[in-house]
């Protein structure tokens, strides 16, 4: 048996980390984002709210970022969200609420 050490282009394993080394900064409420707060990443299991109110600032919201979710969440989200990932929400769904 072969281990490759390197890629079809040369570089080596150590330089394709596809894996974020990032860690994440955690709200109050078990919700986790980048360490710039930009991105919201995902929520803990012990989330367990109805309603959540994304901080000002962020710009993202990562695909099944409330995928554990428990409940129907009214998410409310500020104007400067960019994107959204698909199937943020858990089995019982929600809805986003875009503020002013």
């Amino acid at each position: 048996m072969k281990v490759w050490e390197t890629h079809y282009d040369g570089t080596t394993d150590e330089e394709d980390d596809d894996s974020e080394d990032e860690r994440y900064k955690m709200d109050d409420y078990g919700v986790n984002y980048s360490q710039d707060g930009k991105i919201l990443k995902c929520c803990r299991l012990s989330f367990n709210e109805t309603h959540y109110e994304v901080p000002d600032g962020v710009e993202g919201i990562d695909f099944g970022a409330f995928g554990v979710c428990r409940h129907f969440l009214e998410l409310s989200i500020p104007r400067s969200v960019k994107f959204i990932g698909d199937s943020i929400f858990g089995n019982d769904g929600g809805v986003i609420i875009i503020r002013d």
